[in-house]
């Protein structure tokens, strides 16, 4: 939830091993990333997403990608999307489902 920290970190992985791009998991909807304040629960702080991912691709020689949740209006899913890739993200990986559906609530994901 950092960009200087999400650029150090995604540094140190370029240097260490041999990888073809840096993947920013904004999915992730388990209590650990809400305590942490990390996956899908950064999906309502779009200047920090931006932030993060901005640095990271400007910084960087291999790509940033993302994965992100939908959010209930598709219109405003479509705006998240588009703001990842205006940030720099690649590829953009939509998991078809909310945040809140997780669980016994997974229900059907919206494709």
């Amino acid at each position: 939830n950092d960009p200087q920290t999400f650029l150090e970190a995604a540094r140190l992985t370029a240097e260490a091993i041999d990888c073809q791009a840096i993947d920013l998991n904004l999915g992730c909807p388990q209590i650990i990333a809400k305590r942490g304040h990390f996956g899908s629960f950064l999906q309502d702080e779009w200047d920090l997403i931006h932030r993060i991912i901005s640095t990271a691709s400007e910084e960087l020689s291999i790509p940033i990608t993302a994965k992100c949740r939908v959010f209930p209006e598709i219109e405003k899913s479509v705006q998240y999307a588009k703001m990842l890739e205006s940030a720099g993200a690649q590829l953009i990986t939509v998991h078809g489902r909310t945040r809140d559906q997780k669980g016994p609530l997974t229900g059907l994901a919206s494709w």
